[in-house]
């Protein structure tokens, strides 16, 4: 909850917006590292489900969920933590803690000799995560007034530009340096940025005083780790066995003594209160299956391209990292296109509504990889209606968010939709390699191969989830007014 206390500015003089200002070198390095670290995260994300099946593969795993279920977990646990404590501490102090963990979690993911630790470093780079909204806090406090709109479009822009990419740079680091080198990049990137921003980015007032839930945080975690261990695991454990319905049963009694401490304290680190609004709660669910869908499109996406068609499973083009590339590329693409077309339009549309499009899009796009998906030509027109689908979303989503609550509390009601959307993103993908791991078919030299029957509903569960999404857009007056 917001109150005065939270919002007392020590010092009007520190606290005082930047006047206006010209580029300067300086300025211009700043601007760049903080857009390369946003790049980073993008490559966090991009590079590791292009190289999915070389990591599954070597590490002899049906896990392979986990590799972005532990990075957004981590995302959606520490994001209000972060968020609050950059508020008190600093924006930069706590973007460069951040960095320096994910830095550690590359390394050890470069050099994890087993899938336990692998998984170890991506639950460590999710730290990354809160940075999205640390760069932008950043911009918007330190750089002058009238150059804060074209430097956040500039980092937006930037992401787009390398979602498209991204896809190339991956096939030639997997050709040349394997899955390892996709890691080592990002350790090397990383430390150089933290100089650069370091040198060239000054540190933001101390504006709020507040209080960290700690307890909530533990809480959160254990409760929701607990449910997704259960989930995944269940199809090799049998869900009736004790050890699927333990984490079960703990993660839901966990998660619901998360909530009594969640209604009580007077600063939670999720203050689940917001959901009393219908418009938070259907703005939280849609864009939590908007997102949630997507990644599960896009983790399982590469799979099914990459395995060889002469296997026989009925699914499969045999494509490398070059042969994938184009498919990604038209997503990222996509995805920059369908957030400037929001940007268009919202004005004249209940975002809800493209909101709504944007499902649509998704659950087309899926649906149609699950009946069609021996022609590489159409899955990449698949790949670019969920990437205009997910632009959609994305670019929806805050301005919801704007019409639903009044500015003084914005930031706080963002960071948790960050919590859903990276819950969604973490859990659905999880749920769908347990769908994955019923219909295995068979294990060739240690290597996991799914029946077609799992493949196409890998790709219907998502679908059903966003067409769901799409039903409560359209369907479910939720208009915002005043």
């Amino acid at each position: 909850m917001i109150t005065p206390a939270d919002t007392e500015v020590p010092d009007p003089e520190v606290a005082r917006e930047v006047p206006q200002g010209r580029w300067t070198a300086r300025l211009l390095a700043s601007l760049i590292s903080m857009v390369l670290v946003l790049e980073v995260l993008s490559a966090s994300l991009t590079m590791v489900a292009v190289g999915l099946p070389r990591i599954v593969a070597e590490y002899h795993t049906t896990q392979g969920a986990w590799l972005s279920a532990a990075y957004m977990l981590v995302g959606a646990v520490i994001s209000p933590l972060v968020g609050k404590l950059a508020d008190m501490h600093g924006k930069r102090k706590l973007l460069l803690i951040m960095m320096v963990l994910a830095t550690v979690g590359a390394v050890v993911s470069a050099s994890a000799p087993t899938y336990g630790l692998m998984i170890t470093g991506r639950t460590l780079q999710g730290f990354l995560t809160p940075a999205m909204f640390l760069v932008y806090s950043l911009i918007r406090d330190v750089f002058p007034r009238n150059k804060v709109a074209l430097s956040v479009s500039i980092s937006m822009s930037g992401l787009g530009v390398f979602t498209a990419v991204s896809p190339y740079v991956t096939a030639w680091v997997l050709d040349h340096w394997g899955f390892r080198g996709i890691f080592w990049i990002i350790a090397v990137c990383l430390p150089i940025l933290v100089v650069m921003i370091s040198l060239t980015t000054p540190e933001t007032s101390v504006r709020v005083r507040s209080r960290v839930d700690l307890l909530g945080a533990v809480l959160f975690a254990i409760g929701l780790s607990g449910i997704l261990v259960g989930v995944s695991f269940g199809p090799t454990w049998g869900w009736g066995s004790t050890s699927t319905v333990t984490y079960f049963v703990v993660g839901a009694v966990v998660l619901a003594v998360w909530v009594v401490s969640a209604l009580r304290l007077r600063d939670p680190l999720i203050d689940i209160r917001y959901f009393r609004r219908r418009p938070l709660f259907l703005t939280a669910v849609t864009a939590g299956l908007a997102y949630g869908s997507t990644q599960s499109f896009t983790t399982v996406l590469p799979i099914l391209c990459m395995t060889p068609a002469a296997l026989g499973l009925g699914y499969g083009l045999g494509l490398d990292a070059f042969g994938f590339a184009p498919i990604l590329a038209a997503f990222g693409i996509a995805l920059a296109v369908g957030g400037f077309i929001v940007g268009k339009l919202v004005r004249y549309i209940e975002a809800r509504m493209l909101l709504g499009l944007g499902l649509l899009l998704i659950g087309l796009g899926a649906v149609l990889t699950a009946v069609e998906h021996e022609n590489r030509g159409l899955l990449i027109v698949f790949a670019t209606l969920v990437g205009l689908g997910m632009g959609f979303g994305v670019s929806s989503v805050p301005n919801l968010v704007i019409a639903a609550v009044p500015a003084q509390v914005q930031a706080s009601v963002a960071s948790v939709i960050v919590v859903v959307t990276s819950t969604g993103s973490a859990v659905l993908p999880v749920a769908v390699f347990a769908v994955l791991n019923s219909h295995i078919a068979t294990a060739a030299q240690g290597h996991v191969l799914y029946s077609g029957s799992g493949m196409n509903l890998a790709f219907v569960i998502p679908a059903a989830c966003a067409f769901f999404g799409m039903i409560v857009s359209f369907a479910v007056r939720w208009r915002i007014r005043g």
